[in-house]
């Protein structure tokens, strides 16, 4: 995992031990989580979130007073699933901007066979999110983060001589960040079966030096 990468984890990594109420909260979350990879955004019911969660509705309501807040907890949580579940690292990773890059298309890979419900969620919410302010909002910041950090990835890949001094960072960083969300699709759609970590070596490649 480069150190940017471990930087974001350990930022998530609560600093005191989580209290009854942020436990309960979290356990709705990943209640609601849950039900949205199951049943997609029409069938999440905040009933059968407090049921799964072994509280009635009334508990629900007083951490999470709409269901608009309820969903914006689900992206949180999405975001931090994003940066928990990685691949692991080989003992030769040095944490070069090509390494990290192809980091990026491991992780999709791992993610999609030890924890599909992230992109289960993800597409799902991406359905509903023209007409659901709320849910575009929280799309939009997840997305805005995704794309800067494999943008920042792509200027230090420049910096340090690997990548072509004509690539365009966050023109590149769109692209894959669209690329790894058809792909989780056709993934998920069980329309096609993808190896992204070849895929990842295929744009490194693309983006490298001639002389790389």
């Amino acid at each position: 995992m480069d150190e940017q990468h471990q930087e974001a984890s350990m930022r998530d990594i609560p600093s005191h031990e989580p209290s009854r109420g942020e436990k309960r909260r979290k356990e709705l979350v990943v209640a609601a989580y849950q039900v949205l990879a199951q049943r997609g955004f029409e069938g999440l019911r905040v009933r059968e979130v407090a049921a799964r969660a072994g509280v009635n509705i009334a508990t629900l309501h007083y951490y999470f007073a709409t269901k608009e807040e309820l969903v914006q907890g689900v992206v949180e949580y999405l975001m931090h699933q994003f940066l928990a579940v990685t691949a692991p690292v080989s003992k030769a990773y040095q944490g070069s901007a090509p390494e990290q890059l192809k980091q990026v298309f491991a992780d999709f890979q791992y993610q999609l066979e030890q924890e599909p419900a992230i992109f289960l969620v993800m597409n799902e919410l991406h359905l509903v999110a023209p007409r659901n302010p709320d849910v575009y909002r929280a799309l939009q910041q997840l997305n805005t983060g995704w794309s800067a950090h494999i943008e920042s990835i792509c200027i230090q890949g420049i910096q340090q001589g690997f990548f072509r001094a004509d690539l365009d960072p966050r023109l590149a960083a769109s692209m894959i960040v669209a690329l790894v969300k058809g792909m989780s699709l056709q993934a998920i759609s069980h329309l096609d079966t993808l190896d992204g970590e070849q895929i990842g070596a295929t744009i490194v490649q693309s983006f490298s030096r001639a002389e790389v």
